[in-house]
Formats: structure tokens, C-alpha cells, sequence
């Protein structure tokens, strides 16, 4: 059974999941919308990043369809999956990826393992998922804009 906090959309501290792990010590993790400086340039933050082991499994937040899995060179490893009327989530820095693009997906299915891969490589960034939700390609914060979605990194009975 999938326990998720019928307000935030995850998981909330005192129902026997962990909660959100972010790191306000390191400018390189943290929460959706603040300013950090890659290559020398001001970027916004499009996702939550949630601290983990290297390994953890991660669900899917929704039902839908993965439209990329795949390798890139900021995200790493990277599963997108599309929603209804617009919605998608995307799950990056994996270590792998443990679907394929065209693969229906219920909410809690596992889509892969938590890394530090793309731009966490190498820069003494822990290990964590960089999880991003998009309206129509438009960012929103996942944990103020969901309802009744999975924390992907909940474990899942």
C-alpha cells in the first residue's frame, strides 16, 4: 500500500516515512526556485533535490507514459514520464535507469536507483535525487503543487 500525505502529495515526517532530505549547507542541493551559479552564471533551480544513498530505489510520483530515458550531461541519468493533461515529472542523477521510453507506469513502479551522475559527478555533491515537475513545460514546486502523488523515494511495500 502507497502512503502518501494527503496535502503535500509525500509523505509526511510522523507517518513512518523519512522526511524530505535537503541540505541547506551545500549550494549545490537544494529546494525549487533558488539561484545558484553553474559555469559562472546564475541558474534557477527547476526541481527539489533529496539527499540518498547511492542505490535507492526510485518510484514514479504518477501514472503515465516514460518519454525519455536516457543520459545527459547535466541530469546524468534520467527518466521522464508524461502524465495526463500536461503533467510531467522527471527523475534525474540516477545511477540507472530501470525503464525504457514507450513504458506505461503506475504510480509507486520502480523507474530506477539513485546516483550522482551528470553535473553531481565529481563535484563533492552527494548523492541525491534532482526530481522536477512540469505543467505544460512550465516548472512548478512538487511539494506545493501535487496532490495525492508519490514521494519517489518512499518505500514502496
Amino acid at each position: 500500500m502507497i502512503r502518501v500525505h494527503p496535502l503535500l502529495g509525500r509523505a509526511a515526517a510522523d507517518d513512518g516515512f523519512p522526511p524530505l532530505r535537503t541540505s541547506a549547507s551545500n549550494p549545490n542541493i537544494g529546494d525549487f526556485g533558488w539561484t545558484r551559479t553553474q559555469g559562472g552564471k546564475p541558474k534557477a533551480h527547476k526541481g527539489v533535490d533529496e539527499l540518498c544513498v547511492v542505490g535507492w530505489p526510485c518510484h514514479a510520483a504518477h501514472d503515465g507514459t516514460v518519454t525519455r530515458s536516457a543520459f545527459s550531461t547535466s541530469y546524468g541519468e534520467v527518466v521522464y514520464v508524461a502524465g495526463e493533461d500536461g503533467l510531467e515529472t522527471r527523475y534525474a542523477h540516477l545511477l540507472e535507469r530501470l525503464c525504457a521510453v514507450g513504458d506505461t507506469l503506475t504510480s509507486g513502479a520502480l523507474i530506477g536507483r539513485t546516483g550522482k551522475t551528470g553535473n553531481a559527478a565529481g563535484m563533492g555533491i552527494p548523492a541525491h535525487l534532482h526530481w522536477e515537475v512540469r505543467y505544460h513545460d512550465v516548472p512548478v514546486h512538487p511539494l506545493r503543487w501535487l496532490r495525492g502523488m508519490l514521494d519517489p523515494l518512499a518505500e514502496v511495500p
